[in-house]
């Protein structure tokens, strides 16, 4: 009868080192691609009312990183009421009750948007919304302003 041997695999210290930098790189590759992903599917650019008192109406646009080159802000009147003011300098204001601004080359932060209405009872019914490009040349955003 033939004695068996066993044979125990070995090894060497050099290819555990390269197997765990292997192991360690690609965990790595994949948390980062991860972290670029979630980051990329983050909305840059987020927009509420801060609140209404009389006849003003206040609202905060709130601009990540990386942030879009442009921001449109949009306020809708409800039919019937104007505009009588607003910080910052409203860009346009059409009969049909749109009001417009422009920002440009914005950063990282908050815009904060006040608008007077008159009668000032409009100021409980007014909506809006802000358009962006995505940063660097993505597709064109619209998102509605939340209370």
């Amino acid at each position: 009868m033939k004695a068996s041997r066993t044979v125990t695999p070995t090894i060497c210290l050099g290819q555990l080192d390269r197997t765990a930098v292997l192991v360690l790189t690609l965990l790595t590759f994949v948390t980062l691609i991860s972290a670029y992903g979630a980051a990329l599917a983050a909305e840059p650019v987020s927009a509420s009312y801060l609140g209404v008192s009389g006849d003003t109406v206040r609202l905060r646009v709130t601009i990540g990183s990386p942030a879009p080159q442009n921001l449109i802000l949009e306020q809708y009147l409800p039919p019937g009421a104007q505009m009588i003011g607003s910080s910052p300098s409203a860009r346009q204001v059409k009969n049909s009750g749109v009001v417009k601004w422009l920002f440009k080359n914005i950063s990282p932060g908050n815009i904060d948007v006040s608008m007077r209405v008159s009668p000032p009872a409009a100021a409980k019914n007014v909506g809006g919304t802000i358009r962006y490009r995505m940063p660097g040349g993505g597709k064109m955003q619209e998102l509605r302003i939340s209370y």
